[in-house]
């Protein structure tokens, strides 16, 4: 306090550059206390879904959408997305191309790998129901099927996506991907698109089966922080 106040006494820049130096150091360890607090947050919700999995808690459908929804958020509080890039960045071959090729113990060791990264990637576990099919792997079919179900009710949850006041709110962006590719819905154009200070992504879409077209909203304000 002393130094401080000798150098407040003596009109030189110095002081000031203690002080920024103070504040930045001050707003460093906020931030870190705040990603760490995260990060617990999400593993906290990831063993919540472990026990469901592993037969160790039994859930209400109430309770257990309650759990995606918020697994959903706590991994959008996390630096957790830009790990899981970088992950599929470096792999060469996509989950879906090692479907297709009939791959399907690497495709399954894909799927866990991304998963292990981000419990929320509808496509990962989309990937990882159908080659649990494949390996004969019935209990883990049944529950990566039961984890698309619930994260697809979780996006859509009183949403139709075809407004930005109902847009479907991303927390990822494979829900953009995935959702797509689910509906069996082709991408035409897209835009993002700035409506009372929120921003979507507004995607033309065609659906496969009928030949509509339509605009589809994403609310993408959880992204842009990556």
């Amino acid at each position: 306090m002393k130094l401080l106040y000798r150098l407040m006494s003596h009109k030189q820049p110095v002081f000031f550059v203690v002080l920024s130096l103070f504040l930045q150091a001050c707003t460093s360890t906020q931030q870190a206390n705040d990603e760490q607090q995260a990060e617990f947050n999400y593993q906290q919700q990831v063993q919540k879904v472990y026990a469901v999995r592993d037969g160790q808690a039994a859930l209400s459908q109430e309770q257990w959408q309650q759990t995606i929804n918020d697994l959903r958020y706590a991994y959008a509080m996390t630096l957790r997305e830009e790990k899981l890039l970088k992950y599929l960045f470096e792999n060469e071959q996509n989950l879906f191309e090692l479907v297709d090729l009939g791959q399907h113990q690497a495709c399954y060791e894909m799927a866990n790998q991304a998963l292990s990264i981000s419990y929320i990637n509808l496509s990962a576990h989309f990937a990882a129901m159908l080659c649990a099919q494949n390996l004969g792997l019935s209990n883990q079919h049944t529950f990566h099927s039961n984890m698309v179900d619930s994260i697809m009710r979780s996006l859509g949850q009183q949403r139709n996506g075809r407004s930005p006041e109902t847009a479907f709110v991303a927390y990822c962006y494979d829900d953009l991907h995935a959702f797509t590719l689910l509906m069996e819905l082709q991408v035409k154009s897209r835009q993002y698109i700035l409506h009372k200070d929120v921003v979507y992504d507004q995607l033309k879409v065609v659906e496969a089966a009928t030949g509509d077209e339509f605009d589809l909203y994403f609310d993408i304000s959880n992204l842009m922080a990556l």
